[in-house]
């Protein structure tokens, strides 16, 4: 993949997440790779891109699996 810093793309930092700021650093990181790809992100409004993918990864069904 290549990435072109001239073009300022949108980066997350996961010290804001509200869910697990010091460990999501695996969703913020997939997060920044979806941006970086122009990949949409597509969450609920109100909810950062990472703490949503931190929620599907910390529910029951996850763990069921």
């Amino acid at each position: 993949m290549k990435f072109n810093l001239s073009e300022m793309k949108e980066f997350h930092n996961q010290r804001d997440n509200k869910l697990m700021p010091s460990g999501t650093c695996g969703p913020t990181g997939a997060v920044n790779a979806l941006i970086a790809s122009d990949i949409p992100v597509d969450v609920p409004a109100g909810i950062q891109p990472e703490d949503y993918i931190t929620g599907i990864l910390q529910a029951n069904e996850a763990y069921a699996i």
